[in-house]
C-alpha cells in the first residue's frame, strides 16, 4: 500500500478538520493516537502485552468525537506489575504501524499507581503530534470495542477496534472523582452526563461498578452527594459553549444527580432478579 507523503497527509487532516468545525491539531492527535492503539494491538497479539484499555477523556473522545472535550492525556491500563510496567511498554513502542513511530521524550514520572510521560508521534520520520500518555497498572476485566475513525480516508491502513473501560466502569469512577472533596473535577459532571445518557449502561453494571469502585478507593461513602463547588459555574459553561452543547448547567447537574438517586432505588436479589424499589419522594413509583 502507497501511504500519503507527510505533506498529503497533512493537507487531508486540514481539509477534514475544517469540514467538521475542528482544528486540525486535534485530528492530528486523534490519528496518532489511533495509531499508537494499533501499535499496543499489535503488541497484544505478539504477547508483549497481556492486554489494555483505553479510559479517560480520550476514550470518551472515540466514543463521542468532537462532542467530547480534547483530553489533556490518554490513560492506558495495562494489567502488568509496576516493575515491569514501562519495560512493557518501551517494547510495545519499537513497532511501527501504518508509516507512524513513537519515542519517549524524557524521563517518564513514576507515580502511586502509574507512569506519565510525554510521547512523540513521527509520521514518515517526520514529527507529527506530541502528547503525555499515563500508563496505570490495573486489571483488564471488560471492555468495550470501539471503532476508531476511518483512517483509510487520509489514505493510511484501516485501524482495527480500540479497547476502551466500558461505560459503566468510567461512569462509576467519574462519579467517584467528581464527588471526592479532595478532587476538583467539574468536568466529569459532563462525561457521565454524556455516557449515561447516550450509552445507557444498565443498571446492574452501574451499581456494581459504584459499589467497587466506591469500596476500593475508601475515600467517602456511596452514594455521594452531587454538588456545584466555587468556581465549577463558570468553568462547566466554559465547557458547553466550548463544545457547542444544547445543555444548561441545571440540566447536567440534574441528570447526573437523578443517575445516582435511580440506582439508589435499584437492587438485585440474590439469585439476581432484578428489583426495582422505589425512591422516596418519587410519585411515579
Amino acid at each position: 500500500m502507497n501511504l500519503p507523503t507527510s505533506k498529503e497527509l497533512s493537507r487531508a487532516v486540514e481539509g477534514a478538520a475544517a469540514a467538521d468545525g475542528l482544528t486540525s491539531r486535534r485530528v492530528r492527535r486523534w490519528i496518532a493516537v489511533i495509531a499508537l492503539a494499533q501499535v499496543f494491538n499489535i503488541a497484544r497479539e505478539r504477547g508483549i502485552l497481556p492486554a489494555f484499555v483505553v479510559k479517560g477523556g480520550f476514550a470518551l473522545e472515540l466514543r463521542f468525537r468532537g462532542e467530547a472535550r480534547a483530553s489533556r492525556d490518554i490513560d492506558i491500563v495495562l494489567p502488568l506489575e509496576r516493575e515491569a510496567l514501562m519495560d512493557a511498554a518501551v517494547e510495545a513502542l519499537r513497532i511501527e504501524w501504518s508509516g507512524f513511530a513513537f519515542r519517549i521524550k524524557g524521563t517518564p514520572d513514576r507515580r502511586d499507581h502509574s507512569f506519565k510521560f510525554e510521547l512523540n508521534s513521527l509520521y514518515q520520520n517526520k514529527e507529527w503530534a506530541t502528547f503525555e500518555v499515563e500508563l496505570v497498572f490495573g486489571s483488564v476485566t471488560d471492555q468495550d470495542a470501539i471503532p476508531p475513525l476511518d483512517l483509510s480516508t487520509f489514505g493510511l491502513l484501516q485501524a482495527a477496534d480500540i479497547p476502551c473501560m466500558t461505560a459503566a466502569e468510567q461512569i462509576a469512577q467519574k462519579l467517584h472523582a467528581a464527588s471526592d472533596p479532595s478532587e476538583n473535577r467539574p468536568r466529569d459532571l459532563i462525561d457521565i452526563y454524556l455516557l449515561d445518557t447516550r450509552l445507557r449502561p444498565s443498571n446492574a453494571d452501574l451499581l456494581d461498578q459504584c459499589i467497587r469502585t466506591f469500596e476500593e478507593r475508601a475515600t467517602h461513602a456511596w452514594p455521594p452527594n452531587i454538588d456545584l463547588r466555587d468556581g465549577w459555574v463558570p468553568q462547566l459553561q466554559e465547557m458547553i459553549d466550548r463544545l457547542d452543547l444544547a445543555l444548561n448547567i441545571d440540566a447536567i447537574l440534574h441528570s447526573v444527580r437523578a443517575l445516582v438517586s435511580r440506582l439508589v432505588g435499584f437492587t438485585m436479589s440474590p439469585n439476581l432478579a432484578i428489583l426495582e424499589q422505589p425512591i422516596e419522594g418519587d410519585d411515579s413509583a
